[in-house]
């Protein structure tokens, strides 16, 4: 990297760090400083690789734990977090899109970490030592990636864990926040398809988008159906192409007016896309539905 492309780099670091950082101490301020310029000057985590970018005129070692230590302190942590969320408000845009994902954080080796807990590894579909993660980010035409608005990593061993749908019920919480009077659509996986996130999206006023299981029962004209049969007694009057990774789709779609047990009172639809493979997929929004152009 030119020198020149370092400076404009650090300078960009540095004018975001003074929102990043504002109200912490001095030597919070800098180690902030620190590992984000490192991190993105050594292009990876890695602490021994990040102290190597920063070329501090004294021993390696004593840099690598100064960062170390300043790691483990975690009482700011919120406040910072706070301050991300305020240099994001001028990007929400009107009816955005949030992507509600969970992942892991898998360590098999590890043997004395804090709270390691059993989760399932998605790229190997085995269960391995490590962390469960939560992750809500924000889809705006301003910028090229979403942007994250909230990453939490959690461990049913910690001694305040509850339950599962708390720490997501967390999440929904500071992003409802974040957003302020704006009302946003909530994308989901399968993952999310539950009446408790349901129940809480339509508390808090928002709408969602939610791909559903195959064992989940809707009710239709007064009876109840599970989803891959309803699907099935549709085929698709609404044609459309799209296209993903540079692959090609013809598809037709299908809109069906349905309820939920927990949600008797709210207008919902179930969107059958029929196309994608082998078998179609379902979605459930509480978008209202009138025509084409809503589906």
């Amino acid at each position: 990297m030119k020198s020149t492309e370092i400076y404009q780099m650090k300078r960009n670091l540095l004018t975001f760090l003074e929102k990043l950082t504002k109200g912490l101490s001095k030597p919070r301020k800098k180690f902030y400083s620190d590992i984000l310029y490192g991190m993105s000057k050594a292009q990876n985590t890695l602490l021994s690789d990040i102290a190597r970018a920063l070329e501090e005129k004294i021993d390696l070692q004593y840099t690598i734990k100064r960062l170390s230590r300043n790691a483990a302190e975690e009482n700011d942590l919120k406040q910072v977090h706070r301050n991300y969320l305020n240099t994001l408000k001028t990007s929400i845009p009107d009816n955005p899109l949030v992507i509600v994902d969970e992942s892991e954080i898998v360590k098999p080796y590890a043997e004395k970490m804090e709270d390691l807990a059993l989760v399932r590894d998605a790229s190997k579909n085995v269960l391995e030592k490590g962390y469960p993660t939560l992750n809500f980010s924000m889809a705006t035409p301003k910028t090229k990636h979403p942007l994250p608005l909230y990453n939490h990593l959690y461990s049913s061993k910690e001694e305040d864990f509850q339950s599962q749908n708390i720490e997501i019920a967390k999440g929904f919480n500071t992003v409802h926040t974040f957003l302020g009077k704006k009302k946003a659509t909530f994308v989901m996986d399968r993952g999310y398809d539950r009446n408790m996130i349901y129940e809480y999206v339509e508390e808090l006023g928002h709408h969602f988008i939610t791909r559903l299981n195959d064992n989940r029962y809707l009710l239709h004209k007064n009876r109840r159906i599970k989803v891959p049969d309803l699907a099935n007694r549709r085929k698709g009057k609404i044609n459309f192409k799209t296209e993903i990774q540079g692959e090609k789709y013809h598809l037709k779609v299908s809109h069906i007016k349905v309820k939920l047990p927990v949600l008797q009172d709210t207008p919902l639809y179930m969107v059958v896309v029929y196309g994608y493979g082998a078998k179609p997929m379902k979605l459930l929004t509480n978008h209202s539905i009138k025509g084409k152009d809503d589906v």
